[in-house]
């Protein structure tokens, strides 16, 4: 069983209509309490009723109202206790989570270089989206829909696990199923709905899926946010 994100509304503060939104604090005390016990609700419905069904959870943005780390203590399930992860299923297919909350400086630790990083990207996204380059590449987002501040992507390191991840499946003859909580294809979604760099991973997954024709080499993807 897959969660695909926003398992709670999740309450916050800081300011989503800055020009880069992100977190100059952590979540205040009163906020944090009442995300981790809706979190801990959930998390515990799922544990009652799930029997002997595994359940795994993507990451949504909701759910990020809390520290990433405490997201995923509370939900538990996932192997490692990861934000992104590969699991073998039976009769030859493999599921492969990815986190499409990552880059995105608003789930980052205040003041740490994954922060940072996640700013300039953003800045960056928006001066060549304003610049026009962007415009003209078929299915790029207009420049007010360019890092939507409830949104994500996923990062150079996560990008490059999951190229070694395909990879490996197509080794091995593998069908694979790819469950986010963004879109992982810049039309597939309302624009600012899709993943922030939803134009590269859907040339990842195309041309992985597209190069060999074995029957065993298809790749399907499973999303929340329409």
């Amino acid at each position: 069983m897959l969660n695909l994100g926003d398992i709670i509304d999740g309450r916050n503060d800081d300011d989503v209509r800055a020009e880069v939104p992100t977190r100059r604090a952590a979540v205040p005390e009163h906020l944090l309490r009442q995300n981790l016990e809706d979190l801990a609700l959930m998390a515990g419905i799922v544990e009652e009723t799930r029997g002997a069904t595994p359940v795994y959870h993507c990451l949504g943005n909701h759910d990020l109202n809390v520290p990433r780390e405490d997201a995923l203590r509370v939900l538990g399930g996932n192997p490692g206790r990861a934000a992104y992860f590969t699991k073998k299923l039976p009769r030859g297919w493999r599921l492969i989570v990815l986190d499409t909350t990552d880059v995105n400086p608003r789930y980052a630790t205040p003041g740490s270089e994954a922060q940072l990083a996640g700013e300039a990207y953003v800045r960056d996204a928006k001066a060549a989206a304003a610049g026009g380059d962007a415009a003209r590449v078929l299915g790029a987002p207009a420049p007010d829909d360019v890092c939507k501040p409830w949104g994500g992507g996923v990062g150079d390191a996560q990008l490059a696990w999951l190229e070694k991840t395909l990879a490996d499946a197509v080794t091995n003859e593998e069908r694979v199923l790819i469950a986010s909580h963004c879109a992982l294809s810049p039309t597939s979604a309302r624009p600012g709905m899709a993943a922030w760099n939803a134009r590269e991973l859907a040339r990842t997954l195309e041309a992985r899926s597209m190069s060999h024709r074995s029957p065993h080499d298809r790749v399907g993807v499973v999303n929340a946010d329409p």
